[in-house]
C-alpha cells in the first residue's frame, strides 16, 4: 500500500512522480493503463508524455476518460490526450459533475496497481497542489483483489459507455465540437475570476512548494503559449506555468540571521551557489557597477521581490539589491525586511517568477520566502540542501 502525500513528501514521491516510475518500469512490467479524472491540462498530459508514449511503443494500451465540467479542462489538454493515449474519452452529465481521480496500471489475470485519491491530470495535480491519494496493489488470481478490481473497471465501464450519450470518443471533431460550444477552455487566453494565486485573498499566506519537473526540450513546440494580454510587457517573453523557473534553498547561517545594528543586512551566498546557476541570478550580464559615492563600485542588481519573511506580511520590495562584495569574494542578498524574525537554521526559498509575477497589483521578479521549523514546507526543502559550506552550518541547494 502506497500512501501519496503531496507535496509534503517531497519529490520523487509525488503523483506524477509514481505515474512516471510504473508506466516506465521493467518489472513487471504493466500492459494497460487506464485513468479517469474530473480535469485535464496540457500541463500535467506533457509531463507524462514521454512515459506514455514509450509505455504505448512497448505495445501498452492507454484509455483515459476526462471530465468536462467547471470550465477546467482545456482545449489543448484534450488535443495532448489524444496524441498520447491508444483511446481517449469525455464524459459530462449536467445532472451531476463527473468527480472522479483514478489511475489504474494491470497485467491482464495477474495484477494491477490502482490509485484512488484526488489529483487531477493536471501539473498541480500531479506535482505541486495539496493531493493525498491511496495506493494499492491487488493480486488478480486471488478472489477478493479480483473482485475489488473488476469493481472498480464497473465505474470505467460506465464513463466509456458511448450508448450513454454522455460519453464521446475523442476526436479532433468531437474537441472542436466543445470548443464551439464553450465545453472547454482555451490556455492561449488569460483566466478569468480569482484563482487563489491572483490579487486577492490575502487572508493567507503564499508558502512555496517544490515545482513540477520541467517539460523534455522535445515536447516545447507543443505547449499552448498564452496571448498577450493588457500586462504584457514589451519585449518581454510570454511565458506560461510550463517552464517554472528552478528554485534556489538555503540554509540560514548565524552571519545571516544575527546582524549587528548599523551593518548592512545582508544574506550570504556561497559563491559555489551563485556559479553553479548564474543564469538564475542573472550573473553578471544583468549586474552593473555602483556608484562609489552610494553603495561602492560592486557588480551589483537591483530587482523586484515579493518578501514573505519569517515575522511579519508579505509585501513586494521594488529595490532589493543582489551584489559581489569582491573585496571578501563574498555574493550578497541584501534586504533587512526578509529576514526580520529569522533565526539560524531557517530556511531561504527564492524563486525566480516567471516574466513577472504579480502581489496585490505589483509585479516582482524574484520570490523569496524564509521558512521555519513549524512549517511543514521546511522539511520537503530541507532535503533539497545538498551541498555544504566548509566551516558552517549552511547548507544549500537548488530544485
Amino acid at each position: 500500500m502506497i500512501i501519496v502525500n503531496q507535496p509534503w513528501d517531497g519529490r520523487q514521491h509525488r503523483m506524477g512522480d509514481h505515474l512516471v516510475r510504473l508506466l516506465t518500469q521493467e518489472r513487471p512490467r504493466f500492459e494497460v493503463f487506464r485513468a479517469f479524472v474530473a480535469y485535464v491540462k496540457a500541463s500535467g498530459v506533457l509531463r507524462l508524455a514521454p512515459a506514455l508514449e514509450s509505455f504505448m511503443r512497448r505495445g501498452g494500451q492507454v484509455e483515459i476518460v476526462a471530465g468536462l465540467d467547471e470550465g477546467i479542462t482545456t482545449r489543448q489538454g484534450l488535443e495532448l490526450l489524444n496524441r498520447y493515449s491508444t483511446t481517449a474519452y469525455v464524459f459530462m452529465n449536467p445532472a451531476a459533475t463527473f468527480h472522479p481521480k483514478v489511475y489504474l496500471f494491470e497485467i491482464p489475470h495477474t495484477r494491477a496497481t490502482a490509485f484512488v485519491g484526488s489529483n487531477n491530470l493536471t501539473a498541480g495535480g500531479l506535482y505541486t497542489n495539496y493531493e493525498m491519494s491511496l495506493g494499492v496493489d491487488l493480486d488478480l488470481r486471488t478472489g477478493d483483489d479480483r473482485e475489488a478490481y473488476e469493481h472498480i473497471l464497473t465505474f470505467f465501464s460506465g464513463a466509456t459507455d458511448l450508448t450513454s450519450g454522455n460519453s464521446r470518443r475523442l476526436t479532433a471533431d468531437v474537441i472542436s465540437d466543445l470548443v464551439r460550444g464553450g465545453r472547454v477552455t482555451d490556455e492561449r487566453r488569460p483566466a478569468r475570476g480569482p484563482t487563489g494565486h491572483g490579487d486577492r485573498g490575502h487572508t493567507f499566506p503564499r508558502t512555496p512548494v517544490p515545482p513540477p519537473p520541467p517539460i523534455d526540450p522535445g515536447l516545447r513546440g507543443l505547449i499552448p503559449v498564452p496571448e498577450p494580454t493588457g500586462r504584457a510587457r514589451a519585449g518581454r517573453e510570454v511565458v506560461t506555468e510550463f517552464f517554472p523557473s528552478r528554485v534556489f534553498v538555503m540554509r540560514l547561517g548565524t552571519r545571516d540571521a544575527r546582524q549587528l545594528p548599523g551593518y548592512s543586512r545582508d544574506i550570504f551566498i556561497p559563491l559555489a551557489a551563485r556559479d553553479a546557476d548564474p543564469a538564475f541570478w542573472g550573473w553578471p550580464q544583468s549586474f552593473r557597477r555602483g556608484a562609489a559615492g552610494t553603495v561602492g563600485r560592486y557588480m551589483q542588481r537591483r530587482v523586484r521581490m515579493l518578501v514573505r519573511p519569517a515575522r511579519g506580511t508579505a509585501q513586494v520590495l521594488e529595490d532589493v539589491r543582489l551584489y559581489y562584495y569582491d573585496i571578501k569574494h563574498e555574493f550578497r542578498l541584501n534586504c533587512g525586511r526578509l529576514i526580520e524574525g529569522a533565526q539560524p537554521g531557517n530556511l531561504l526559498v527564492v524563486q525566480k517568477a516567471s516574466v513577472a509575477g504579480t502581489f496585490r497589483g505589483r509585479d516582482y521578479d524574484f520570490e523569496a520566502t524564509v521558512l521555519g521549523p513549524v512549517n511543514h514546507e521546511y522539511q520537503v526543502f530541507a532535503r533539497e540542501c545538498s551541498h555544504s559550506v566548509r566551516g558552517s552550518q549552511k547548507q544549500w541547494g537548488y530544485i
